[in-house]
């Protein structure tokens, strides 16, 4: 056990440092910046007509394509579905493409196709129509949380479309396409993902270095089979009374996350409302705890409350206190912590930990593993939970394939959970 601990702890520390980030040099930077315009060299019409499987390597059916017009101007969008059933959208700009090509992730268990530029920040190339933007949905179709989502996992090659294969596949389908309408391929590739999609991100630079020249890993779920059983898990039961019915509620964090920002806004020398550093802030939620006797608790928490967020910021253990995770959620998180609006009421993390132990995770599917009043936080659930890791987990911090070619990886580390 320890050293699965100490193996998580240099992973995320790795990721957290940003260790093997490559700076552009100023000619290459230059060369992003003045790419010309390349106009399509086929008629949208005509894309929605060739034969992807050869680039795939893999049936393609259903392909269709249709002239989209947009406030950035005209693309032509391309759908499909890549056997098994990966859908995919390639979205191709028809008059002001920069040679730019952009993937994007999918969060939580996806199931979903949804191109966009949500992470583009400032990124005014892909906000102003200039890459070719692409998307799929992990080879199933549902929401991105809840119980039925995770069905896919009664299917061995869904889960592998879901670990890695489905945005590796996408990918070839997209630069194929690219390749026919404009007579070329993309000049810079780009993957951007968030959470699960963060995940997808390190495993692309991990498993296909070739595909992308730049990986953005926001918040990545690196860790997809701990993060989605004893992390989530916790949050659950690590809240509950013997009645199964929650203690600290959303309404109420703010409590917590309040006296947080009081006792370490001022670490970094500047009294701004951020922590700069999180881990330097040490904070005992025992502080906020109400006066015994107290009625009025509306900037306090009750001592049940108050040892809910203890356990919380503690994170998954036994009952002898040995931790399965690295630690909980940061100070200055509670804002964004998983918890439900009602003493009754589910929360996102119920959803993610109930669909993935009883669907994806274990080796074997359990429906009645839903439940996660049957979870038990203990050495045997840890393995049982880790023997599909390699399948799932983007943990493999050596990166030099990916780096050999000139790829650039930007781990974005946020708060645990996402």
């Amino acid at each position: 056990m320890k050293n699965i601990l100490l193996t998580l702890t240099v992973l995320l520390a790795v990721m957290g440092a940003g260790a093997g980030l490559l700076p552009a040099t100023p000619a290459q930077a230059a060369d992003m910046a003045s790419l010309p315009v390349v106009a399509p060299a086929i008629s949208c019409d005509a894309l929605g007509h060739i034969d992807l499987a050869p680039a795939v390597g893999a049936a393609v059916h259903g392909r269709k394509a249709a002239v989209l017009q947009t406030p950035k101007g005209k693309f032509c969008k391309v759908t499909g579905q890549i056997a098994p059933a990966i859908s995919f959208e390639v979205d191709l700009p028809m008059e002001h493409w920069t040679q730019r090509f952009l993937l994007g992730g999918c969060g939580g268990l996806c199931g979903m196709t949804r191109v966009g530029v949500s992470n583009a920040g400032a990124c005014a190339p892909a906000l102003n129509g200039e890459f070719v933007m692409a998307g799929d949905d992990m080879g199933h179709t549902g929401s991105m949380t809840g119980l039925a989502q995770g069905e896919f996992g009664k299917d061995p090659q869904k889960r592998i479309d879901f670990a890695y294969r489905a945005n590796h596949v996408t990918t070839l389908a997209a630069k194929a396409l690219m390749a026919a309408f404009y007579g070329q391929a993309p000049k810079y590739s780009y993957f951007v993902g968030c959470s699960d999609g963060g995940r997808e991100a390190l495993m692309e630079a991990q498993r296909f270095p070739d595909d992308f020249d730049g990986i953005s890993a926001g918040a990545p779920a690196a860790l997809f089979t701990v993060q989605n059983s004893f992390y989530h898990a916790w949050n659950v039961r690590g809240n509950q009374r013997a009645d199964g019915t929650s203690i600290l509620l959303q309404g109420r964090v703010s409590v917590l996350h309040d006296a947080v920002i009081r006792h370490c806004d001022t670490l970094s020398g500047v009294k701004d409302g951020i922590l700069e550093d999180p881990r330097t802030c040490h904070f005992d939620p025992a502080w906020v705890r109400c006066p015994v006797g107290q009625s009025d608790t509306a900037h306090c928490l009750t001592a049940e409350e108050t040892q809910a967020a203890v356990r919380l910021y503690a994170g998954a253990t036994d009952a002898s206190g040995h931790p399965y995770i690295i630690g909980g959620p940061l100070p200055g998180s509670e804002l964004q912590w998983a918890l439900p609006a009602t003493a009754h009421g589910e929360s996102m993390s119920n959803g993610i930990a109930a669909s993935a132990i009883a669907y994806v995770i274990a080796a074997q599917v359990d429906e009645k593993a839903a439940d996660l009043t049957r979870f038990r936080f203990d050495d045997a659930s840890f393995a049982r939970m880790s023997e599909l890791a390699p399948l799932y987990n983007a943990e493999n911090t050596d990166l030099h394939a990916f780096h050999k070619r000139g790829g650039i990886e930007e781990p974005l580390v946020d708060a645990p959970g996402s």
